[in-house]
């Protein structure tokens, strides 16, 4: 019995055409295939670390946010009690000085108080023993015959030398002033120093909370508890949950008008009815060979130029679907 191979080479070129007639038709002038991607996320330390506590394991699913691992610096611990040992020996010395510059105001103070107590004290016993001469004199003579020269220039010298007493303290007070300005100084800028100190370790410290950037699925884990991990080693890699960006091809052949900033329709060739939108972020001038994906004949090597699109993480494409790109008309 023949069998005519017409029966069969026929209809295999006919579905042949409606397949590539369907993959024609699906695109358009301002229409391209490409594909949903993500980039996972290697997470990683720039200094050597001890692994504290390991929150997650590769298939893991991560929030946000999550703390997936706790690490230490051992170092970092020596060099912060070494630091505070430190801050600590500083802080006892300006005490010191303080209570020495306070010490001194204090002696300063009941100094020039007891030197001027004792002018003033003289001062009254002068004016005393002058008010009782001139009322002998006023009573004998029967007229006040005021102070008398005597009283007017000892009094005079007392009262210049109050005023050079007060002068010599004066500028005592004013240096001790000046050290105590400079004592602040030196306070502040141990404050600030320590402020600083504060907020590096604070800051070296939260390096160490190891936290998922995006919501996804731990792919590997190049760690252990309690072990040491080597600078710049990868420690944990995740894979985002849903793609934020296509990468699309436009054939050689093809004419479509693309520019950056162009917003794009996406949707899903194998699963239709499955949206979202993008922004056509880099365009190059540059033919590459096409993924076998995105031709329209596997078996022919095609070239095209690369397309980069933007997209929200809120679509609901698989990471690696074949999409149709419409590029929106003006």
């Amino acid at each position: 019995m023949k069998i005519n191979l017409v029966y069969f080479v026929v209809p295999l070129a006919l579905a042949s055409l409606m397949y590539v007639y369907k993959d024609i038709q699906s695109q358009s002038e301002f229409s391209f295939f490409g594909t949903a991607e993500t980039v996972p996320c290697q997470l990683s330390v720039d200094v050597n670390v001890w692994v504290e506590k390991l929150n997650v394991a590769v298939g893991s699913r991560v929030h946000k946010g999550d703390t997936v691992a706790v690490l230490s610096r051992r170092l970092l611990d020596r060099l912060d009690l070494s630091t505070k040992l430190s801050l600590y020996e500083n802080e006892a010395t300006l005490i010191g000085q303080k209570n020495i510059l306070e010490g001194e105001r204090k002696v300063l103070q009941s100094e020039i108080q007891s030197k001027l107590n004792d002018i003033d004290a003289k001062i009254r016993a002068l004016q005393l023993t002058d008010s009782l001469e001139r009322s002998y004199r006023q009573t004998v003579l029967g007229k006040d015959p005021g102070e008398s020269p005597k009283m007017t220039v000892q009094r005079k010298i007392l009262m210049e030398e109050k005023v050079a007493d007060q002068k010599i303290y004066s500028e005592k007070f004013a240096a001790i002033d000046k050290r105590e300005t400079a004592f602040q100084l030196t306070v502040g800028a141990r404050e600030n120093q320590q402020r600083l100190l504060n907020e590096h370790d604070q800051q070296e410290r939260m390096r160490l909370y190891i936290v998922a950037p995006s919501d996804g699925y731990v792919d590997k884990v190049n760690m252990a508890l309690n072990n040491p991990v080597q600078a710049f080693n990868q420690l944990i890699e995740i894979t985002p949950l849903h793609s934020a960006s296509v990468i699309g091809f436009i054939p050689e052949a093809a004419i479509v008008p693309v520019q950056i900033s162009d917003s794009v329709d996406l949707e899903s060739v194998a699963r239709p009815g499955i949206k979202s939108t993008g922004v056509i972020i880099s365009s190059s001038p540059s033919l590459v060979e096409m993924p076998l994906r995105l031709r329209k004949f596997i078996e022919v090597r095609a070239w095209g130029r690369e397309v980069k699109v933007f997209m929200p993480d809120t679509n609901d494409f698989y990471i690696g679907e074949k999409l149709n790109i419409t590029i929106r008309k003006k």
